[in-house]
């Protein structure tokens, strides 16, 4: 049970860190830069967090290596980084340059998840479900968009 517990508390940590820096909403090559620190800082907190340097010794193993860790946070805070980088593009879009809002608060959840991850390790999980809602839940919303239009002529 301890792998799990360490494994869902990276989850949560990586999740957050995809979520802070997608949050920020920015377009073209410096998205795609801050998609791969995303990637990479969500890698190193996920394998973290399943060794005993991480400072929560009594949840994680002092034997278990760190490499499982790298992919899967690696995976999980691109898909969340993605995933929020939609929401703050897509309210840029709807509110012009005024994002700043969405963007601090954003950030500010992520803040929250990641820390409450430290404690609540189960919150990584709820972190993913959430963000996997949000996900599917705008591409159903984009692909009925545009359902009712017809051209008349």
């Amino acid at each position: 049970m301890d792998h799990w517990i360490a494994g869902f508390q990276g989850l949560g940590l990586a999740m957050a860190c995809g979520a802070l820096l997608g949050g920020v909403g920015l377009r073209g090559r410096a998205a795609w830069v801050l998609g791969v620190v995303a990637a990479v800082a969500g890698a190193y907190l996920f394998g973290l967090s399943l060794t005993k340097d991480f400072g929560v010794a009594e949840i994680a193993d002092s034997g278990h290596p760190a490499w499982p860790g790298w992919i899967a946070g690696a995976v999980f805070a691109a898909f969340s980084y993605y995933a929020w980088l939609a929401v703050a593009t897509g309210a840029r879009k709807r509110a012009g340059q005024a994002v700043l809002g969405v963007s601090l608060f954003i950030g500010l959840f992520a803040l929250v998840v990641a820390g409450l991850s430290l404690f609540v390790p189960f919150i990584g999980a709820a972190m993913f479900l959430f963000t996997a809602w949000i996900w599917f839940g705008r591409r159903r919303r984009d692909s009925q968009k545009h359902q009712g239009l017809r051209v008349l002529k």
